[in-house]
């Protein structure tokens, strides 16, 4: 039970620290790497796992985030080649070629995210799956839903949650 508290103080703590890190200017990769560390963070909450299953969750975890982020660097590569190829007016074959080659960039990012999402369901529990695709789904949302109301002044209240579900959802 201490643990426990103890354990959620320190998320909440994280969180905190992450909030207003984003609030101020700082480099992008140095916001995406508290983002994730964040991320991690509130899933093994919700998780609830053991020292010896969240190790290994972790490590698979990183994994298939890193394959992600890199196919959506793919696709961000591909998108701003066509946005190029538009602004100088490229040939309507070069435009075409692009354009295929930014659809099949975004579906491989699909089929990448969709491994991820079955990669876990042999590790973990079915409730505890349950729990971890729900958090992936409504993790970004909720996360801009944080920094909208931060910028707007809003905040998240005293006892205001992070980023993804209850534990008890």
């Amino acid at each position: 039970m201490l643990i426990s508290i103890f354990k959620k103080s320190i998320i909440y703590l994280l969180v905190l620290t992450l909030s207003l890190g984003l609030v101020a200017a700082q480099p992008a990769n140095k916001a995406k790497e508290r983002i994730a560390m964040m991320k991690k963070m509130k899933l093994l909450e919700i998780l609830n796992l053991d020292e010896q299953n969240s190790e290994k969750f972790l490590i698979k975890y990183t994994i298939y985030e890193k394959k992600v982020d890199e196919q959506r660097m793919a696709v961000d590569a591909v998108a701003d080649e066509l946005g190029e190829a538009i602004k100088k007016d490229a040939s309507k074959d070069e435009i075409a070629n692009l354009t295929d080659k930014l659809i099949n960039s975004q579906s491989k990012l699909n089929e990448v995210y969709l491994e991820k999402l079955r990669a876990f369901k042999t590790v973990l529990e079915p409730k505890e799956y349950a729990k971890f695709l729900v958090f992936e789904s409504k993790f970004m949302k909720e996360l801009q839903k944080i920094l909208l109301n931060m910028a707007k002044g809003k905040g998240r209240g005293p006892g205001g949650r992070g980023p993804g579900m209850n534990d008890d959802e």
